[in-house]
């Protein structure tokens, strides 16, 4: 991982044999300002945009969550993701269970939308709220059509400001392929609202 850069190299595995990096720059959403990077490659086609931690919090309040659990997701270092099936001719398959966000202090997946879940039912989150929460996350588990995407929001479990690597895995044709995003950063909130960042 190459923290402080403002790129990001992907670099895609397909079965055994490795491509060559590529270098992705991280760009900014014209929108929001949050840093957004995008890939294409071997028949999908991948975003992955930052968001502040202000922006989710009101996402999910917006929503009916109470601040306190708006608040802990948001500080998470959510990410919404946009996943394409562009293959010509058949379905690809993705399980978050099969990522990693990889930091120097090790990898682990995601925060599942299972574990949070769990953690609304104990703050007491309403089930409309939690509905909610459940058609704004990235599927865990899903098959894709060809033309078909999935896309919600992402919470890697890293506080704003870090540094990660994004390492993605599809399934096709009984192929497994990953691409490494490397230099991803967490984003932080406005400086006009420093407590939320």
């Amino acid at each position: 991982m190459r923290a402080g850069q403002g790129t990001l190299a992907a670099v895609l595995v397909a079965a055994a044999t490795t491509a060559p990096a590529v270098t992705v720059p991280e760009r900014e959403d014209a929108r929001s300002g949050a840093p957004v990077w995008k890939w294409a490659g071997q028949g999908v086609a991948l975003r992955a945009m930052g968001r502040p931690p202000d922006h989710a919090r009101a996402f999910f309040i917006g929503r009916g969550f109470p601040d306190a659990a708006a608040r802990r997701y948001a500080r998470s270092c959510v990410f919404g993701m946009t996943l394409r099936n562009r293959a010509a001719g058949g379905p690809i398959r993705h399980d978050l269970s099969e990522w990693r966000v990889r930091t120097g202090d090790g990898s682990r997946p995601p925060l599942p939308e299972a574990r949070w879940q769990q953690r609304w039912r104990a703050m007491g989150v309403s089930e409309r709220a939690r509905t909610a929460f459940g058609w704004a996350t990235f599927p865990t588990a899903e098959t894709m059509g060809e033309g078909g995407y999935i896309m919600g929001m992402v919470a890697m479990g890293l506080a704003p400001g870090s540094r990660f690597d994004l390492i993605l895995k599809w399934h096709r044709d009984g192929t497994s392929r990953e691409l490494v995003l490397e230099g991803l950063r967490c984003p932080q909130s406005a400086k006009s609202n420093p407590q939320e960042g």
